[in-house]
């Protein structure tokens, strides 16, 4: 146990004598800390602007339901046509959407495609979003004609007299869709019951959990350049054969290590931390992870210059695939498929989607780990 504490201690010492290190270690608690500070009190809605054409009622009670809608997505209405481009080309507004004078007539007559124009930048990704709430608003205002149209086509209604029937139905429709639900769905989110109308999280996800899954990755893949530089040295030479692999995780696990609890008192100054019984789990699962990783890939590369090539395409794909500024895969289900391939997805899904995460975190490390030793026993052969 002496000597485990003495290699321990020399990779510290080791990696506490590097400038840059010591630097990124303080300035992720540091931008942290200002982050948040900074996103205090700050709207982080989605702006879109409405605009009625005519004097359309249909129009009219549609953008009547959606200004009145509590929800991240901000309707507001303008009233003309230059202030609407104007402010989608601002960026005022994420996009605008045109209601023609005749809405009502066109879906009489079941057009289905092009009745409302959406104005939106290029670049604008949330605009599904929006076009779902304005669907279903479109619906929930429409459905009622298409009820009554069809029930008084229908031949099993024939007996009854259209007046009674029409108000009857009327009178039904709007109770059920003014009327409280009879049931409320709930969410547990780490141990604190919230009920999901009262629920307003942000369509943006905070980058700060995300950007320290990544910084650990990134720091165990710098591990293994390291280790690299350590064999061409001949420093683990005097390493016995049994204790060799251990030592090898060790010079990647220290600073990984070491890098995850600044991450950890970053999550702290952010006021994105939860807890400490799920945090600390996910914490470790997660290190287990990304050291049992990145041990076992070494084995594939003959020295630290090929495998340097690689960082570039881990580090660019997990802050692209994985949730770390943007959950690109509630849009995209591709992204969804590729997170994958990303271990920063894992330590977030955690979190965001379920703790099933976390255990296969702890059991992908153990594989990862325990293939990385069958391979270094055979290199070593």
């Amino acid at each position: 146990m002496r000597q485990w504490c003495t290699y321990f201690l020399l990779f510290t010492k080791r990696l506490f004598q590097k400038p840059i290190y010591l630097f990124v270690l303080l300035l992720l608690p540091c931008f942290s800390y200002f982050y948040s500070q900074s996103t205090i009190n700050q709207d982080d809605s989605l702006n879109v602007a409405l605009y009625i054409e005519g004097e359309d009622e249909l129009a009219k009670s549609i953008v009547a339901d959606l200004l009145v809608l509590d929800s991240q997505v901000n309707f507001y209405e303008v009233t003309d046509y230059e202030t609407l481009t104007q402010d989608v080309i601002t960026r005022k507004a994420e996009c605008a959407y045109i209601f023609p004078d005749d809405l009502s007539e066109l879906l009489d007559e079941q057009k289905k495609k092009d009745i409302i124009t959406v104005l939106h930048a290029p670049s604008s990704i949330l605009m599904p979003i929006s076009n779902e709430i304005v669907f279903s608003s479109l619906f929930r205002h429409y459905a009622k004609n298409i009820l009554l149209d069809y029930a008084l086509n229908y031949e099993a209604f024939d007996s009854y007299d259209v007046q009674e029937m029409t108000e009857e139905l009327q009178s039904s429709y709007e109770h059920y869709m003014t009327e409280e639900v009879p049931y409320e769905f709930k969410f547990t989110t780490l141990g604190k019951e919230t009920s999901l109308e009262q629920s307003s999280e942000s369509l943006i996800i905070s980058p700060i959990r995300g950007i320290f899954a990544v910084l650990m990755f990134l720091t165990a893949l710098f591990s293994v350049v390291d280790w690299f530089k350590d064999q061409k040295k001949q420093i683990f030479l005097a390493v016995s054969y049994a204790k060799k692999p251990f030592v090898s995780m060790l010079s990647i696990l220290v600073p990984t290590l070491f890098c995850g609890i600044f991450g950890q008192i970053s999550l702290l100054l952010s006021h994105t931390y939860t807890d400490f019984l799920h945090e600390t789990v996910y914490f470790l699962t997660y290190l287990i992870f990304v050291v049992g990783f990145c041990y076992f890939i070494k084995s594939f590369f003959r020295n630290g210059f090929y495998f340097s090539g690689i960082i570039p395409v881990f580090t660019m794909g997990s802050l692209i695939f994985a949730p770390v500024f943007f959950d690109f895969g509630s849009l995209f289900p591709i992204f969804k498929l590729l997170e994958h391939l990303f271990l920063p997805a894992y330590f977030l899904n955690s979190f965001f989607v379920s703790g099933y995460y976390a255990l296969g975190m702890f059991l992908g490390g153990g594989i990862f780990l325990l293939l990385g030793i069958r391979l270094e026993r055979l290199r070593q052969l």
